[in-house]
């Protein structure tokens, strides 16, 4: 059985487990996005968060306590998940829109 970080996708012809894409990788599948510096500062250098499933297991509310990371930055990293038909594990109760 297979969960939504398991889902498949083609990437210059090679299928990859979108759980295990880099976040970078990902911005690279899809050139409309991209993360701010900021986010790739506070989730890779400051964090270890690399992959989509590192990202995918955290909580908006454990993102939030990163420090520079807001709400922009929260909205930003939602956007990139849902676009690979990922989500942030749980704390869905706030929305920043």
């Amino acid at each position: 059985m297979y969960d939504a970080l398991d889902f498949q996708i083609g990437l210059n012809g090679v299928v990859l487990v979108a759980g295990d894409l880099t976040i970078q990788d990902a911005m690279h599948a899809n050139p409309r996005i991209l993360l701010s510096p900021r986010i790739e500062n506070c989730l890779v250098n400051d964090k270890h968060i690399i992959t989509l499933r590192q990202l995918a297991n955290k909580s908006e509310r454990e993102l939030l306590l990163i420090p520079n990371f807001g709400k922009a930055c929260l909205r930003e990293v939602k956007q990139l998940l849902a676009h690979f038909g990922l989500n942030l594990r749980g704390d869905h109760q706030y929305d920043y829109r």
